[in-house]
Order: structure tokens, then C-alpha cells, then sequence
């Protein structure tokens, strides 16, 4: 007997049993797929309120969404866009929200500024969460010697802390407003640099 021929052959108790299924399995899909809908929106709420933790000044819709795609992705490559706001990219690396970093190519951005390097800096030497940061890019900034010297010596902080088990650390800084800082102050970040570079063969500094 064919499958076609039992159907004929179902009664009309079967016939209606087999309707209230089928009408019950779309119910729960349709359910399923709301609910899909809510935990969606209540991750893009989530994620809007952190932003309005992590941002110190107003942000544009574009900017908001740039920021929010980088929260919710957490790519091992953060790229920032000259545009995009810098400052809570590191606010974030420090309160756990981007451990996965492996790399922060913030080259060119308009954002960059010595307090929110030093920031970094300080979050390199000392928070667990930036253990994966491996690169750090600033070429082309307004950083200065002061925001360059935190991040080295953020650099070799973490790697007293974690010994053997700190992974290696890159810094690139080409063109950035260090060249205009007064000699003593390129002198002083230049000896800093000779003097890690000689000691720790798994810290590269590029400027």
C-alpha cells in the first residue's frame, strides 16, 4: 500500500488530528521566531546602552552603528575608520567586552588622542583583558610622546607580569605628532625604546 493510498484511507478524526498538528507546529514557529525577534532587540538595546556608558561625547548614527557592529562581532581585527570614535574602543578592551582583540589599527583616525592612548597603556600593563593584544597601530595620529611611552610601557608591564606566557607585542606609530614634541621629550622616548627593544626581544616598536 502506497503512502497516498493510507491517506485516503485515514478517517476524519485522523484527517483532523493531522490539521491541529500541522497548525501547531506553525503556531510554535511563529512563536519561535518572535522570540528570536525579542532577543534581537534586546541585544541592540543592550548594546546601545553600553555604548552610551563607553562614549564620553555624542556620536552620530553612523558612528553608533560602526561602534555597535564592532561590540557585537568582537573581531580579533578592531579596523577604526578616520571617523569612528576611539576612545570607546578602549573602554571597552578594558571592561571585558572586546577580549577576542588581537589587533587595534587605529591608523589615521581623527579620534586618537594622548589621554585615551595612556588609557590604553594603562589597560595593556594591567588588565587581563587586553592579554590577547598583539598590535596596536597609530600611524598617522596625534599621539604624542607622552601617549607613546604609556603604551610601551604597558607593553613591558604586562610582559614582567605574564613572563613566558605574554604573547608578542607590536607597536606602529609612523607620522604622528611626536616630531613636534620638544627634543627632550623624542630623546627620552627614544632611549625608552633602545632600552626595551635590547631587553625584550618579543616588543617591537615602529615609528
Amino acid at each position: 500500500m502506497t503512502y497516498l493510498q493510507r491517506d485516503n484511507e485515514k478517517t476524519l478524526g485522523e484527517l483532523q488530528r493531522d490539521v491541529e498538528a500541522v497548525r501547531v507546529a506553525m503556531r510554535e514557529e511563529k512563536k519561535a521566531q518572535m522570540i528570536l525577534e525579542l532577543v534581537i532587540e534586546k541585544r541592540k538595546a543592550a548594546l546601545k546602552r553600553t555604548l552610551e556608558i563607553l562614549t564620553p561625547h555624542a556620536v552620530t548614527q553612523e558612528q553608533q552603528d560602526e561602534l555597535i557592529g564592532i561590540f557585537s562581532a568582537k573581531p580579533p581585527t578592531v579596523l577604526l575608520e578616520a571617523q569612528i570614535p576611539f576612545t570607546p574602543i578602549v573602554l571597552a578592551l578594558g571592561t571585558g567586552r572586546l577580549v577576542s582583540m588581537q589587533e587595534l589599527n587605529a591608523c589615521n583616525n581623527e579620534f586618537v588622542t594622548d589621554d585615551a592612548v595612556v588609557a590604553l597603556g594603562h589597560i595593556i600593563g594591567a588588565s587581563p583583558h587586553a592579554h590577547n593584544l598583539e598590535a596596536v597601530i597609530l600611524g598617522g595620529t596625534s599621539v604624542t610622546c607622552r601617549g607613546l611611552e604609556a603604551v610601551i610601557e604597558g607593553a613591558v608591564r604586562r610582559r614582567e607580569r605574564l613572563g613566558n606566557l605574554c604573547p608578542p607585542f607590536v607597536l606602529h606609530a609612523f607620522n604622528t605628532e611626536m616630531f613636534r614634541d620638544p627634543p627632550a621629550c623624542q630623546a627620552a622616548l627614544k632611549k625608552l625604546i633602545a632600552d626595551v627593544s635590547a631587553k625584550y626581544s618579543n616588543i617591537t616598536i615602529e615609528l
